[in-house]
């Protein structure tokens, strides 16, 4: 009932701030899911809209980048962002086990740990921003999409969410300038992503793509009351493969690898040992949850998999 109360609330506030198109199709893809061709057809609909919206209401910030496009460095796989707003004491277990399997492979110099206490060392928020959040306008899961692009466009580096488990170093490219993970997947053609990214993990150098998304994220919280979609990341990510042709290359040039970055936390939940190093052997970034209820054993397998690594 909580569930069918806050999508009620979510569908009115988007009626009355992007109107009733969005808001019907944001219902239906709702009620549908993606399993069937149905649900993957009006998931695709409402996030052509979201972008759709973006376009027009934007065009200035579109405009502006797409006079000043340019690739200039790669991706620095030595600056890892890890973000946790309210501090490494608060993190759950599984949070705390992925950032350690992080510190199996990467010095702690290389290492970033986001709070609430030291974001201003990084980034200046604005502070209707934060009133935003704070009120409960936005989600603190879209701030940290804020948080996200305003780190990479100002320093590069790698973004790794706070719930992805690593049991290997990252598969390092001397010259991407984007980084992420390709499914290489065409069956994914209908979401918004394309199967080109994962936002959960994503590098990047200085080029235009990615400022651009930066100041329309910036300008759209300083301007809006509520969030369009959830998916809002990807679709911003999206206009900007779409608009600037070099950005669109640095994406379409990731390596297509660890495309079962989820299979871990599916095999979690009763399968054998055997099955679980099955995974282990050809996927070396693991995408997990906190909302995810793991029993006592799975806990004990994911300890297991960090110490090993650590060793």
């Amino acid at each position: 009932m909580k569930k069918i109360k806050g999508k009620m609330q979510q569908l009115y506030a988007i009626n009355i701030n992007y109107g009733c198109y969005l808001a019907l199709l944001e219902g239906i893809s709702a009620v549908l899911g993606q399993r069937s061709r149905l649900g993957k057809y009006f998931f695709y609909r409402k996030h052509e809209a979201a972008k759709q919206y973006l376009r027009k209401k934007y065009k200035a910030i579109i405009d502006k980048y797409r006079e000043e496009e340019y690739c200039e460095s790669v991706v620095d796989f030595n600056r890892i962002w890890f973000f946790w707003w309210q501090g490494e004491q608060s993190m759950p277990e599984v949070v705390k086990l992925c950032y350690q399997s992080l510190h199996n492979y990467y010095d702690q110099s290389n290492i970033f740990l986001i709070t609430q206490e030291n974001i201003h060392n990084y980034i200046d928020i604005p502070d209707s921003i934060l009133k935003k959040v704070n009120n409960r306008n936005f989600t603190l899961t879209i701030f940290s999409d804020y948080i996200r692009l305003s780190l990479l466009s100002k320093y590069g580096g790698i973004w790794l969410d706070s719930t992805i488990l690593l049991t290997n170093v990252l598969n390092e490219d001397d010259n991407a300038y984007f980084f992420s993970i390709n499914y290489g997947n065409p069956a994914m053609a209908y979401h918004v992503c394309m199967g080109k990214w994962m936002t959960s993990l994503i590098g990047v150098g200085k080029n235009t793509g990615i400022e651009f998304c930066q100041e329309l994220f910036e300008v759209y919280f300083l301007t809006e009351s509520t969030h369009l979609t959830y998916l809002l990341l990807d679709c911003v990510l999206a206009l900007a493969y779409e608009i600037f042709p070099s950005f669109k290359e640095s994406i379409d040039r990731v390596k297509i690898e660890n495309t079962q970055v989820g299979r871990l936390d599916q095999l979690l939940k009763g399968s054998s040992d055997r099955e679980l190093s099955t995974i282990l052997e050809v996927q070396s970034i693991h995408k997990l949850s906190y909302k995810s209820i793991y029993n006592k054993r799975d806990y004990e397998y994911l300890k297991r998999i960090v110490e090993r690594s650590n060793e």
